[in-house]
């Protein structure tokens, strides 16, 4: 046997020694990524402002005098399953108030909110104000509402 060199035999690299582990890995990331997108879309499902609606979102009320006041209505709709109250509603401008609040709106039933807007800008001048509802969760709901116009003349005592 002194005669023939043994010669190192070809070997093939054996997927038992990397290709476990990453697929492994993958199957775990792959899980992970589902259960994320599962308790996302079960928690968006629930959050209480995507089973309100708000009607109209957008209110223009075009001309409106400093100091003069204006009230505009809006009807809110639960689409969803269980009640939910709407306490109140941040307001980018003391301009904006409601006091129909707090409010219960049953499930498949919608209610009428109505808003006092103060006319705080000089004649031409544009405005645009907003409220976020919120909710009795202490979280404001994706409804919102925009009041929008213009300030107008104060009207002459001949008129």
């Amino acid at each position: 046997m002194r005669g023939k060199e043994m010669q190192p035999r070809e070997t093939k690299p054996t997927r038992s020694g990397w290709f476990t582990p990453v697929v492994g890995c993958a199957v775990i990331c792959v899980f992970a990524a589902w259960l994320a997108v599962y308790f996302r879309y079960r928690h968006a499902q629930a959050f209480p402002g995507d089973s309100l609606l708000i009607e109209p979102a957008v209110i223009d009320i075009g001309f409106l005098q400093y100091g003069q006041k204006k009230i505009v209505e809006v009807s809110i709709k639960n689409t969803g399953l269980r009640t939910h109250t709407i306490i109140g509603a941040n307001v980018s401008c003391y301009c904006l108030t409601s006091s129909d609040f707090p409010r219960s709106i049953h499930a498949g039933q919608q209610d009428i909110v109505a808003f006092e807007i103060l006319g705080t800008s000089e004649a031409g001048e544009a405005f645009e104000q907003r409220a976020a509802l919120v909710l009795d969760s202490h979280r404001s709901a994706p409804l919102a509402l925009k009041v929008s116009g213009v300030g107008a003349a104060a009207k002459s005592e001949e008129e």
